[in-house]
């Protein structure tokens, strides 16, 4: 008998200062689901600016990503 195991990836951002942060659970790690997270944690805080540092995966350089106004995002050096 085959069992499926379907997992679980935890996208999240954090306030270093307050330590306040925002975690979204979804089904995979691409560039679809990052989109869904930078689109929840805009509307969440829409009169902050807010700057995420990610490395330079896939899913965080799509050609297909559509920044929220209020967020930047900056890449680490390889």
């Amino acid at each position: 008998m085959a069992v499926e195991v379907q997992g679980i990836w935890l996208y999240a951002a954090v306030e270093p200062a307050t330590g306040e942060s925002f975690v979204l659970q979804l089904s995979h790690a691409d560039s679809q689901c990052f989109q869904r997270f930078l689109e929840e944690l805009s509307k969440i805080y829409p009169d902050d600016f807010l700057f995420l540092q990610v490395d330079n995966g896939r899913l965080h350089t799509a050609k297909s990503l559509e920044l929220p106004e209020n967020v930047m995002l900056l890449f680490q050096p390889p």
